[in-house]
C-alpha cells in the first residue's frame, strides 16, 4: 500500500502536492487554516460513518515518517478490496497530514515564528495551532491520533533493543487520574501493542505521561477525548525510516480496526502498563578505544540532521546533553582495530574525529 515517491526525511509541502491533488477527487478536502508564511493546511475527509477520528501530522515539521505512514493509510481506502473500505461505514477520517508546513519546509522541529506547536494549546498564539483546535470543535472527534517521531536515542526499557514504536496515552492532569478518556486510549495502545507484538520482534515502548497542559493530546485528554499518542522512532540501520512508516502504517490499521469493531472496549486498560517505558541510552556511534588527555575512553556521537540542497545529510557530533551515563551505540567503531580505523578515515565527518 505505500506511495511511491515519498522515500526520503525531507517532506516539504511541494512534496505532497501532487499527493493531495489526486486525492482531491476521490474525497473531500478543504483548507483549515494558514500557516505563519501563509502555505495552506489541508485536511482530508473519509467516510461517513458515526465514530470521528481526527489525526494529524507533522505538528513538528522535521518528523516526516508519520506522514508518509498516514499518506499509505489514506492511499490503502483508495485500493482495498479486503474489506477495509467497510470500516468507512462505520468511521469518519479526518486527517491532516501536515498541520506546521513552514516546519516542513525547513525542515525544524518550531514553526516560522520558532514556536514548538505542542507547546501552544493552551495560549493557541500560532495560526496553525488555531487550525488545529478548530477542527477539533468542528469535527467532536470520538479519537484522537496525534502523530510524531522520536529521536533514535530511545530503547525499550533497560534493554539494548531500539524502541521503533513508542506509543503514549496522554495524562489529563498533575494527578496523572485514569479519567474514561485516558482509558479509552490505554485500551486501544494495548491492543495495537499486543497485535503488534504477535506478529513482529520490533522494540515497542511507552513514553512519559508526565503532564503538561501546553501539550496537545494532554488537553485534548483533559477535555474528554481519548488521545493516542504516536511517535515513529528507530529500526536498526534503518535511517530513513522505512521500515518504521511501514509498522506505523500497521499500528494505524490495527487501531482504527478495534474502533471500527469495537473490539478496544474489551481490553483491559491495565495491559497498557504492560508496555516496556522508553529509555534514553542509544548514541548513533560510539568510536571505542579513543585517547583523551592520555586516558583511553569511548566517544559518543549522535547525528545532526541538516537539510542541504534538497537532501537530509547526517552529521555526527559529540553528544553534549549527557542523557545517560553509559551508551549503546547503533554502530560501534574500535579505533584499534586497523578495518575500523580505514573505515573512519575514509569518512568525511568521522575522520575529525579520530
Amino acid at each position: 500500500m505505500k506511495i511511491p515517491g515519498l522515500d526520503s526525511r525531507y517532506l516539504p509541502p511541494e512534496g505532497i502536492e501532487t499527493i493531495l491533488e489526486s486525492l482531491a477527487s476521490k474525497f473531500e478536502m478543504s483548507i483549515i487554516g494558514h500557516s505563519v508564511e501563509g502555505r495552506p493546511i489541508q485536511k482530508i475527509k473519509i467516510g461517513r460513518g458515526p465514530t470521528n477520528i481526527l489525526l494529524w501530522s507533522q505538528m513538528h515539521g522535521n518528523e516526516t515518517t508519520t506522514t508518509r505512514a498516514l499518506l499509505d493509510l489514506i492511499h490503502m481506502f483508495l485500493l482495498a478490496n479486503d474489506g477495509k473500505k467497510e470500516w468507512l461505514e462505520h468511521i469518519t477520517i479526518h486527517a491532516i497530514p501536515m498541520l506546521n508546513p513552514d516546519g516542513a519546509f525547513y525542515y525544524t522541529r518550531r514553526n516560522a515564528n520558532d514556536v514548538d506547536l505542542n507547546r501552544d494549546a493552551q495560549a493557541q498564539s500560532q495560526p496553525e495551532t488555531q487550525a488545529l483546535l478548530s477542527t477539533y470543535d468542528d469535527v467532536q472527534p470520538d479519537f484522537c491520533f496525534n502523530l510524531h517521531g522520536q529521536r533514535t536515542r530511545y530503547a525499550v526499557g533497560t534493554t539494548a533493543v531500539p524502541s521503533t514504536l513508542a506509543f503514549l496515552s496522554p495524562s489529563a492532569d498533575k494527578m496523572k487520574s485514569l479519567t474514561t478518556a485516558r482509558i479509552g486510549a490505554m485500551q486501544v495502545i494495548a491492543g495495537i501493542y499486543h497485535s503488534l507484538k504477535s506478529e513482529s520482534d520490533i522494540g515497542m515502548s511507552r513514553y512519559t505521561d508526565a503532564y503538561n497542559a501546553q501539550c496537545v493530546g494532554d488537553t485534548f485528554t483533559s477535555m474528554g477525548t481519548p488521545t493516542l499518542l504516536f511517535e515513529a522512532g528507530h529500526y536498526t540501520g534503518d535511517y530513513q525510516r522505512q521500515h518504521t512508516r511501514k509498522y506505523i502504517y500497521d499500528s494505524l490499521c490495527i487501531g482504527l480496526e478495534l474502533i471500527v469493531h469495537s473490539h478496544w472496549i474489551k481490553i483491559d486498560h491495565k495491559q497498557y502498563f504492560d508496555i516496556p517505558e522508553n529509555k534514553s541510552s542509544f548514541a548513533d556511534i560510539i568510536l571505542q578505544n579513543g585517547h583523551s588527555e592520555g586516558q583511553v575512553s569511548d566517544l559518543p556521537l549522535n547525528f545532526d540532521e541538516q537539510l542541504i540542497d534538497g537532501h537530509i545529510i547526517f552529521v555526527p557530533k559529540r553528544i553534549s546533553e549527557g542523557y545517560a551515563t553509559s551508551y549503546i551505540g547503533h554502530k560501534t567503531y574500535d579505533l584499534s582495530n586497523e578495518e575500523h580505523l580505514n573505515i573512519l578515515k575514509a569518512d568525511p565527518y568521522l575522520s575529525a574525529f579520530i
